[in-house]
């Protein structure tokens, strides 16, 4: 392998040694060995890292172990000492589609050579639905739903150009961000007017109920979105592209709640899935 790779894959972990051996596995069975591989540990118990380190042992895997900021500060960290020319994430839980994704990958990426930013589809674990993304990554998309880190791949240096990813809440400095992977991708697209190219097969299968998807800050991660939003475009362009899909929710939460949705059996889950409708989050 020349010095410096063609892909960084970081995986961020913290105490997630039960989901972690199917993760590395698809990585390391890839077809494609041009790549490093930064594991960004933030201080896991003691049984937890050294889990990890058995399962990494002959493996040319990177493991940094330090205190982080959290999930943003932790890609922080692993992304200022990455090599690669274009960085992907997978974390614990989240599985390449198949062992020769980061080999067709690479030779989508080499025949586009003037783009900076693709992006791929990603299944959901375990129903296996897939995300559909658009061809083309717009506002009124963004607007609605996100594109699941899992499926982007992102140059290195056009990351450094937005100081890859915001640590803290846009709203409260006291919490850690939620939206972050978002909003760089969007600093890219919409500011620095890059362009994303869709990738025409699946990328990874994705473990639903991530950290922006918890229930316990479900209104944070809402509230953060819609700050970012704000900022980025301006109140008038998110009433125009955020009006028919705030309005619409209740209505697409009715209907579940009367077809007996097992997410709105309780007032809890009403709550919770009308910001999910509010905002099509996947990721």
């Amino acid at each position: 392998m020349k010095d410096k790779p063609f892909f960084t894959v970081i995986t961020v972990f913290l105490n997630d040694s039960s989901k972690i051996t199917e993760t590395l596995n698809s990585l390391y069975s890839q077809t494609c060995k041009d790549y490093e591989h930064i594991i960004k540990d933030g201080l896991s118990e003691k049984k937890e890292l050294e889990c990890l380190k058995q399962n990494i042992l002959e493996q040319k895997s990177i493991l940094i172990s330090q205190p982080d900021n959290g999930i943003y500060g932790a890609m922080n960290q692993a992304l200022q000492i990455s090599k690669g020319d274009f960085i992907y994430f997978l974390n614990a839980g989240d599985v390449l589609y198949d062992q020769y994704v980061l080999e067709r990958v690479k030779e989508f990426i080499e025949k586009k050579h003037n783009y900076r930013i693709f992006f791929g589809d990603v299944a959901f674990h375990p129903t296996l639905e897939s995300t559909n993304y658009p061809n083309h990554i717009t506002k009124k998309f963004i607007f609605r739903k996100t594109v699941c880190h899992q499926g982007i791949f992102i140059s290195r240096s056009a990351l450094l150009e937005v100081d890859g990813f915001r640590e803290k809440m846009f709203l409260d400095n006291n919490f850690q961000a939620i939206q972050s992977d978002q909003e760089s991708l969007w600093k890219l697209i919409f500011v620095k007017g890059y362009e994303a190219v869709k990738i025409s097969f699946k990328i990874a299968i994705h473990e639903c109920g991530g950290f922006s998807t918890s229930s316990k800050i479900f209104v944070r991660s809402w509230s953060d979105r819609a700050a970012i939003l704000i900022n980025m475009f301006g109140i008038l362009k998110f009433m125009i592209y955020g009006f028919v899909t705030f309005i619409f929710a209740p209505f697409k939460t009715l209907i579940l709640y009367v077809l007996g949705s097992p997410y709105t059996r309780t007032w809890k889950g009403l709550v919770i899935h009308f910001f999910r409708a509010s905002n099509e989050i996947k990721s």
